[in-house]
């Protein structure tokens, strides 16, 4: 609008500048054309660069017109924060959530090192900017302590909640079988195994772990005990129990990939039985065949479900941690 009546202006200056010189008329409208062109072209350059400037700085999210999701730049860092050795996480007034709300856990697997750590770093930069605070489930044998992805996750601990997501998330052959890491482990090879991990994470500076997460959401009957006896507070794995996942973005059995409303579909019928429902991804979820990331894939199935969540009323985003204090699971 701005940027039509300039133009309309200054190109009636022209005409009228033309006709007092006598230039012609077919001159006079080439000439005013000409302006408008030259002026609307430029200004319309410059408000390009500024908006891109300004998604730039601030990540600008806008669902209407689809602009990228925030990236690593996005978010602007307070200066002094990486310095920061200790961080100290204020504690959110759960209890004065209304116990018939609805709540949903976001559960992101295979957090490691080295891989796709830009998914990562923008799934916890959403997260934040949208208020949701995710589950991470930290493969314990797949990450260093002075690692970039540890670094973040230090750096950012007060935005999500760390699960420990088995030791290595590596299958194991059985006879003829192969098996995920702890569908059929003893209880005594799942204890060695859970501890291990456990004791990394703590070295590593999350010693706050209370959920453990099996990979593949399988664990035998004598692990599911070696868990509990170590004293994890919350399983969350596919027996459908209380923390067990509800839904998935990506279904790695059938290859499928479901959209924010068919994630929401699957809520509203957790909700009719039980108040939680877990929604899990993995960061390669939102990529191509041959590894590259997929930004698009990305801001639909990720960002815009995290918004279409974010705006269901009387429905909170919960980490198993802090629902647990709540009802006291």
């Amino acid at each position: 609008m701005f940027t039509g009546s300039i133009t309309l202006i200054l190109s009636i200056i022209v005409l009228v500048f033309a006709l007092i010189t006598k230039i012609g008329w077919a001159k006079s409208i080439s000439i005013s054309l000409l302006t408008c062109l030259i002026f609307g072209g430029t200004f319309m350059l410059y408000f390009t660069a500024i908006t891109k400037q300004k998604e730039s700085n601030f990540g600008v999210k806008s669902l209407m017109f689809g602009n990228s999701a925030p990236r690593s730049e996005a978010i602007p860092i307070a200066k002094g924060q990486q310095e920061q050795k200790e961080v100290v996480c204020d504690k959110q007034d759960y209890e004065s959530l209304p116990r018939d709300a609805r709540f949903y856990t976001v559960r992101i697997d295979d957090i490691q090192d080295d891989y796709y750590y830009d998914i990562v770093e923008s799934m916890i930069a959403d997260s934040e900017v949208l208020g949701i605070k995710p589950v991470l489930g930290v493969i314990p044998d797949k990450i260093e302590g002075s690692s970039k992805m540890t670094n973040l996750l230090r750096k950012k601990k007060c935005m999500f909640e760390i699960a420990q997501h088995g030791l290595d998330h590596e299958r194991i052959s059985v006879g003829q079988g192969e098996f995920a890491e702890f569908e059929s482990l003893s209880y005594e090879d799942a204890y060695d195994k859970i501890v291990q991990g456990r004791d990394s994470l703590i070295e590593m500076g999350f010693a706050d772990v209370e959920t453990f997460i099996p990979p593949e959401n399988l664990l035998s009957q004598d692990a599911r005990e070696a868990v509990e006896d170590i004293g994890f507070s919350q399983i969350s794995s596919n027996d459908e129990a209380h923390f067990d996942s509800s839904a998935s973005v990506y279904q790695y059995n059938t290859k499928k990939i479901f959209s924010p409303h068919e994630i929401l579909t699957n809520c509203e019928d957790q909700w009719l039985g039980k108040n939680l429902c877990v929604i899990t991804v993995h960061p390669q979820d939102f990529t191509t065949l041959d590894g590259e990331v997929d930004w698009l894939a990305y801001d639909f199935y990720f960002y815009d479900l995290l918004a279409l969540l974010n705006s269901e009323p009387d429905t909170y985003s919960i980490t198993f941690a802090q629902y647990s204090n709540i009802y006291n699971y």
